[in-house]
Parts: structure tokens; sequence; C-alpha cells
């Protein structure tokens, strides 16, 4: 994601993964991210 913001994308789309072991992790950044 962070690569991803510095290249100065205008938007950056991203697929829901389910909210269980790693994907709870990863849709908590993911949320954080776009706030």
């Amino acid at each position: 994601m962070r690569r991803l913001d510095e290249a100065g994308l205008d938007m950056i789309l991203a697929e829901e993964v389910p909210e269980h072991g790693l994907g709870i992790a990863i849709m908590d950044r993911l949320r954080k991210a776009s706030a």
C-alpha cells in the first residue's frame, strides 16, 4: 500500500478478504488506510 500511495495514484482499489486469520489484519489495515 505504501508503494502504491507513493506512486501518486488517484485511486487504489482492493478486494475484500474473509475476516479470519490474517484477513482480520489485512481488512483492518485497508479500513484505516481508506479513512
